[in-house]
């Protein structure tokens, strides 16, 4: 298993987000898997954004069972060059968190991403060539 994590990431003054997408071009062989995560932390928010907890995006392209061997008669995922392809991750369309102190924030102002690569054959694990990550309000 890999794992590749952003720095905090500081949206421009007077700039905030509500959600996340992630793109990424990347070569990935049968049986392995890759998985997005973020955490975010509103301008209001005092806390440290390291002591913020991981949460899980939706791989929502190619379908996250095309190359686990379990996806029946579906399309191949648009194939770029050499074998790349390009996945698109979600987070949900309204990211909200509660802190300890009972704060509830609907926006953000930082973020951070974190990809894990994880392959059943440990010879060929996922390669990642190009990753943008987009803040959307």
């Amino acid at each position: 298993m890999t794992r590749y994590v952003t720095r905090p990431i500081n949206l421009a003054t007077g700039m905030t987000a509500r959600g996340l997408k992630v793109f990424l071009t990347a070569q990935q062989s049968y049986g392995s898997r890759i998985y997005v995560y973020h955490k975010v932390l509103a301008e209001e928010d005092s806390e440290d954004i390291k002591r913020k907890k991981w949460k899980l995006m939706k791989q929502t392209t190619p379908d996250a069972d095309y190359f686990s061997g379990s996806a029946s008669t579906m399309e191949a995922p648009t194939a770029i060059s050499g074998g790349l392809h390009e996945y698109v991750f979600d987070s949900d369309e309204l990211i909200t968190y509660t802190t300890n102190d009972g704060n509830t924030y609907d926006s953000f102002k930082t973020f951070a991403i974190k990809i894990v690569m994880q392959a059943s054959n440990t010879s060929k694990p996922p390669r990642v060539n190009d990753f943008r990550a987009i803040a959307v309000f």
